[in-house]
């Protein structure tokens, strides 16, 4: 085998790093954007009959500790035992409530 030249190598080595940056330039000037899932709309589904906590405090922004505290006082509707270690709200509470929150009555 015939040894190359270091020159020769580093030659080489600049052209090939040359071709990689040269294809790689358009992408890495690109603002990276990641797409966001599109939520496809479905009708024919049925609303749930039960709401999760994390669901109903994003839907009344308030934090899960005011829900807790509220149904404490009795100013919000009590959670329904789903298992052991699970609990929801009926769907249909939640909207009476958020239809008049100072008129709810437990």
């Amino acid at each position: 085998m015939l040894p190359i030249p270091e020159l020769l190598i580093d030659q080489l080595a600049d052209r090939v790093a040359d071709k990689v940056i040269a294809r790689l330039r358009p992408l890495l000037e690109k603002p990276a954007v990641i797409p966001a899932k599109p939520v496809k709309p479905q009708p024919d589904r049925p609303l749930p009959t039960f709401l999760r906590l994390r669901d109903i405090a994003e839907r009344v922004g308030v934090s899960r500790a005011t829900i807790y505290r509220w149904v404490k006082e009795g100013r919000f509707p009590e959670s329904v035992s789903l298992g052991e270690q699970s609990v929801a709200w009926r769907r249909v509470e939640i909207e009476a409530w958020e239809a008049d929150p100072s008129g709810y009555v437990k």
